[in-house]
């Protein structure tokens, strides 16, 4: 490099956005890689699976190596959190670019389907049956779809990037509001980003995707607004705490119980802790109570059916961690449902990635315990963090382990500061060893002192980034459908493909929308959503459909089960006799109650309803079939 190109380098890095404009440049290259390794993928070219463990780590731990140096500017910090944000939105957009392929994506696709097909809310779902009474998510996008007149998925997607951009901000500043510290506040904030949930569920179109960054919003309106120094109810804080929590409320359920159960929390510990009771304890007691209060009212007349749709996995949960501490008997980690183990070096990197984490778990709660223990919402946070632990153990259970994965977006809001106090302090506690424990290698421990502020200790430090990317993307992504391929049975997006997404498009073409269908649970999924069918199962009808399709033959009870389901079609689709199913089931949970599938369900059995005369074939594809049943069934 020329003398003239090194000064101009070095003028671009000292300026006042630093590295931003060239790690932008970075990003753009390493979603490239991704990409690619997606399409690689896709065309079953070898290699993808390969570059997308390569693409994941390359584009964070350059941004991870300026948040560690000490001496960054904060709009710095604050810009590259706000990249690394939208970087990893990208996983999610590159994965499906053109259509929602994402099993929670389809179940609030219908809802948003029948608002803009309506003009109404509330219209039921039988996919979703509460995601109607949460429609701030269908609201927004139905109102950027037609004010811009995008299509739905693209003005799914505008909206979702404007939400990654809030979310990241709102965490930087949120941590800097309780640590104090600009850089503290881009190590949190990354720390955080790198979570299971991140870039893969929380990026999804779902109502919890829109509500999490309301959390951190609101958790720092109310921290500012108690540390202005302003006493009583202002105009604008007072509005805008009214607006995000009507929004919130109306948006998701859980992560609301969530918002409203920190807020009692911080109404509790402010008095607690502080040495005299100060003014604004009330303050925030009064905004939990709003906030208890609005919450309980959308729940009791407007949405009183979320308690049952929860009721039962929590009941579930239970009664599985109950079975495990009795009799032992688990989930096994980083397995299938069809048996398949993920390679050792995933293996290795899940674990190692928790272990890090649980590592410096107690040396942060240690920083807030010595320096903190006054300050209510870091107290508040760091209880938060102590989920973590409980969480890995609930992992060990089926219904545990996805209750896990979607408490793990809350949890890390306390987690990711208190890791980041953690490493910030650690130079503190090995002085201390060094100064209170006589040992033999106290001399090493000051010699490693001394080089901790070097490049080789940021070295360790962005490595242990790489490794945490590493393991947040096999912890929050299963391995069937981390990346595209050929059609897998009972796999969520690796089972839609052309065929399907057909299918279900000339089912809402040639036979009308809201007809009452029943079919497997991947093409349940798309009937109800881009055919805008009345998909019939269990969560719907409350009376479970599985029963019609793994039988030998169609007897009195299926014929029975069809006038009570009041069915209209039934979908066949023969592929599902090729596997087991990556889900662990066909049709619905139920017909795995006595055990998991061990064969295939047999091609005969598939086959049955073209020997009954009274049934009359509507729509063959090949693989998929459309079989008429109204003449058994009485339906009109």
């Amino acid at each position: 490099m020329s003398p003239q190109l090194k000064a101009r380098f070095r003028a671009l890095v000292a300026g006042p956005w630093g590295w931003f404009p060239l790690l932008t440049i970075w990003a753009g290259l390493t979603s490239l890689l991704l990409a690619l390794a997606y399409s690689m993928a896709r065309r079953e070219v070898a290699g993808g699976e390969a570059l997308y463990w390569v693409a994941f780590p390359l584009g964070v731990m350059p941004v991870a190596a300026i948040l560690l140096r000490p001496y960054r500017a904060r709009r710095e910090r604050l810009a590259l959190i706000v990249l690394l944000g939208i970087q990893m939105f990208l996983p999610f957009l590159l994965r499906s670019p053109t259509s929602f392929t994402g099993y929670d994506e389809l179940l609030h696709f219908r809802s948003l389907a029948d608002i803009l097909r309506t003009g109404h809310l509330f219209h039921p779902n039988p996919l979703l049956t509460v995601s109607p009474y949460f429609p701030a998510l269908e609201i927004s996008t139905s109102s950027v779809a037609q004010l811009s007149g995008a299509d739905p998925f693209a003005a799914a997607v505008v909206l979702l990037a404007f939400i990654r951009v809030l979310f990241a901000a709102a965490l930087f500043l949120l941590f800097e509001e309780v640590a104090g510290s600009s850089r503290l506040a881009g190590l949190a904030a990354l720390i955080y980003i790198l979570n299971p949930s991140f870039a893969f569920f929380d990026s999804r179109f779902a109502y919890e995707t829109l509500a999490l960054p309301l959390m951190p919003v609101i958790l720092l309106v109310v921290a500012r607004w108690a540390r202005s120094g302003a006493p009583g109810w202002r105009p604008a804080p007072t509005l805008l705490l009214a607006v995000l929590l009507v929004t919130l409320t109306v948006t998701h359920h859980v992560t609301s119980y969530g918002m409203i159960t920190l807020l009692v929390g911080w109404a509790i510990l402010q008095p607690l802790l502080r040495r005299s009771r100060d003014r604004y304890s009330g303050s925030i007691a009064m905004v939990a109570l709003v906030a208890v209060l609005g919450v309980g009212v959308w729940l009791f007349s407007v949405a009183s059916l979320t308690l049952g749709y929860l009721v039962a996995p929590l009941g579930g949960a239970v009664r599985q961690m109950i079975n495990l501490i009795a009799t032992g008997e688990g989930r096994s980690l980083f397995q299938s449902a069809t048996g398949q183990l993920a390679p050792v070096w995933e293996r290795f990197a899940g674990l190692a990635a928790s272990g890090f984490l649980l590592a410096w778990l107690p040396i942060g709660l240690g920083v807030i315990v010595r320096r903190m223990r006054h300050d209510s919402l870091a107290v508040l946070l760091a209880l938060l963090a102590l989920g973590y632990p409980a969480s890995l153990v609930l992992r060990l259970t089926p219904t545990g382990s996805e209750a896990a994965g979607r408490s793990s977006a809350m949890i890390y809001f306390g987690l990711a500061l208190v890791v980041a106090l953690g490493v910030d302090a650690w130079r503190d506690l090995v002085a201390w060893i060094v100064q209170h424990l006589r040992l033999p290698w106290a001399v090493t421990a000051r010699v490693w002192l001394m080089v901790s502020s070097t490049p080789p200790f940021r070295v360790l430090g962005v490595a242990a980034i790489g490794l945490l990317t590493l393991g947040g993307v096999i912890v929050g992504t299963t391995p069937a459908t981390r990346l595209p391929g050929p059609y897998l049975v009972s796999a969520d997006a690796r089972s839609i493909d052309g065929e399907s997404l057909a299918v279900a498009r000339w089912a809402r073409a040639e036979l009308g929308s809201d007809r009452r269908i029943a079919a497997d649970r991947v093409n349940r999924l798309l009937l109800g959503s881009y055919g805008e069918e009345h998909v019939v199962f269990h969560h719907s009808e409350g009376i479970e459909s599985w029963q019609l399709f793994v039988t030998p033959v169609v007897g009195v009870n299926e014929r029975n089960r069809l006038v009570r389901l009041t069915l209209e079609y039934i979908l066949i689709d023969r592929r599902l006799s090729e596997s087991l199913p990556l889900s662990g089931f066909y049709y619905e949970e139920g017909e795995i109650a006595h055990g998991r599938h061990t064969t295939p369900i047999s091609p005969q059995v598939l086959g049955k309803w073209d020997g009954v005369t009274a049934v009359d074939r509507v729509f063959d594809s090949g693989d998929i079939q459309i079989y008429d049943v109204r003449r058994i069934s009485g339906a009109p």
